[in-house]
Formats: structure tokens, C-alpha cells, sequence
């Protein structure tokens, strides 16, 4: 059976990785990615899977798969009660 997902790429521990939904890789047995562009599938392995929150980050060994590849920045951490938007659903 297959599934599919999206995520973008983070820096965690100094190394390139993907955060998608943990749903979509928890139970896979063999992850591909591929690129927004690129029809060419990499071979991925799950870093680590939370479904408390239902995140997953996954890596990918061939470094032709990060050429012009940025990660995505984050701001800083909010504070207990203040205003946040969200995005999604």
C-alpha cells in the first residue's frame, strides 16, 4: 500500500533533514522523496517518528538530493499566552 505527504526541509542537530506528518511514514517499511520539480525518487529513512504530534523528520543520504536545497528558518519561541496565527488544517 502507498501514501504520500508533503514536508519541508529543517536544520535539527547541525544536519539536513525533512519534517513531514508522522502518519504518512510510521508504518512504511520503505520511504522515497522526491523534490517539488524533480522526478527523481531518493531513498529516505526515518530520524524519528512522534505521533504525540503526529511529526516524523526523515533523512536522505545522497547529497544530490540537498544541491539548492534551503532549510527552512524558524522564528523565535512564542511565550506562554501570546498571540499566535496558524496555517493549515
Amino acid at each position: 500500500e502507498e501514501s504520500s505527504g508533503s514536508g519541508f526541509t529543517i536544520r535539527h542537530d547541525g544536519q539536513l533533514c525533512i519534517l513531514t506528518n508522522a502518519h504518512v511514514v510510521a508504518d512504511a517499511t520503505y520511504v522515497e522523496v522526491r523534490k517539488a520539480g524533480d522526478a527523481r525518487k531518493y531513498v529516505a529513512t526515518r530520524l524519528k517518528v512522534a505521533h504525540e504530534c503526529d511529526l516524523a523528520t526523515l533523512q536522505v543520504e545522497d547529497a544530490s538530493f540537498w544541491r539548492g536545497v534551503r532549510p527552512l528558518s524558524f522564528g523565535s519561541m512564542p511565550c506562554l499566552q501570546d498571540e499566535v496565527s496558524v496555517v493549515g488544517y
